[in-house]
């Protein structure tokens, strides 16, 4: 079957954010408002639009933040209209049995559904406790406002020293495509590999392998990027698997005249 699958009447007054937040939890999405307008993000699997590191962060903005347990259902009940029984409504629920037979009590989290398949709210239960377990860090900072080409909705990458996201700063001139300049040192450790982000001033983002020997380095070698990095384009080094983090965009508030503010999660 598909996927998704909205069934629903509006038969009643309620206001419209509500209607619309409860459409977009049948097929996974936020409604984002800007502009005047609501625009609709779709949780799925995209490539970031941007690259965020020590390099346009603002110094010591950077700040993260975890679920505390009692946040985090490991019970999700959906309520839907059952087709297979007349439209009557019907809950379904979804348990994370683990959690209970390690003797944690037992947290509720309630969703109305707009579907009348029992298969649709499995679904969506499944989804919303993967979520609700999975997506448990959030992070906020500020970024130079000419920094700044993400919206609401959208997948970013940060790098950043506090956690240990990778090694990132801006390139420096006389880069070139096999060789890019740094505005730090770095240690490249025996037996490990290490990749390189670049994001070009056109805002495209590309990485490639480093093939610098072991040792501390300005400057490192690498696989040919398409373009030259030139100065101040944002970089982010690290080994294979750890060379930045993806979140998802929450908000973007102005700070100013030239700051914004990003939460991500």
């Amino acid at each position: 079957e598909k996927r998704f699958r909205m069934d629903v009447v509006i038969d009643s007054n309620n206001r419209a954010l509500d209607v619309l937040i409860q459409m977009c939890a049948t097929f996974n999405a936020m409604p984002v408002y800007s502009a005047g307008g609501l625009t609709f993000k779709i949780d799925k699997p995209t490539a970031p639009t941007q690259l965020f590191g020590m390099g346009n962060i603002v110094k010591d903005s950077f700040a993260q933040s975890w679920k505390t347990m009692k946040e985090v259902p490991n019970v999700i009940e959906v309520q839907f209209t059952d087709k297979e029984k007349n439209y009557r409504q019907e809950t379904i629920a979804f348990i994370y049995e683990e959690s209970l037979a390690q003797g944690e009590p037992m947290r509720k989290s309630q969703l109305r559904l707009f579907t009348t398949g029992a298969s649709y709210a499995i679904r969506a239960a499944r989804y919303a406790l993967k979520v609700a377990r999975y997506i448990n860090r959030s992070v906020a900072f500020r970024a130079g406002i000419d920094a700044v080409a993400c919206q609401a909705g959208d997948i970013i990458s940060i790098s950043h020293d506090v956690p240990q996201w990778g090694f990132s700063g801006r390139a420096q001139a006389g880069s070139s495509a096999t060789l890019v300049k740094l505005d730090r040192s770095m240690v490249i450790e025996d037996g490990k590999s290490y990749k390189i982000q670049v994001r070009f001033s056109d805002d495209t983002i590309e990485e490639r392998f480093i093939t610098s020997p072991t040792g501390t380095h300005t400057e490192v070698a690498c696989e040919a990027f398409s373009n030259d990095p030139q100065v101040f384009d944002v970089y982010a080094i690290g080994e294979t698997s750890k060379v930045k983090k993806d979140f998802r965009v929450v908000s973007v508030q102005r700070e100013g005249k030239s700051e914004v503010q990003i939460s991500a999660l």
